[in-house]
């Protein structure tokens, strides 16, 4: 995530985010910029989820974090996928 990429004129019907109220939202739920996240396949994003990558060890280079993300994102995938979608 970055607060410094332009911000969209518009957004899709599925988002619950009006395009001014990310950075709001970012703010009041701690999230720093460059921070990996992962999204549900509906595109949710669910912060006690994703407050793992906020935990004080996973102090490593943004390389190994976004590592990280990749890695629990194809695990998450191969469960939703295996148990057919639950």
């Amino acid at each position: 995530m970055s607060r410094d990429l332009p911000a969209p004129t518009t957004t899709r019907s599925f988002l619950d985010v009006r395009p001014g109220d990310l950075v709001s939202w970012l703010d009041e739920a701690g999230l720093p910029d460059g921070l990996p996240f992962l999204l549900s396949p509906r595109f949710e994003y669910d912060v006690a989820l994703n407050s793992y990558f906020l935990q004080a060890n996973l102090t490593a280079p943004w390389n190994s974090n976004a590592n990280r993300a990749r890695a629990l994102a194809r695990f998450f995938t191969f469960l939703h996928t295996a148990l057919g979608g639950k």
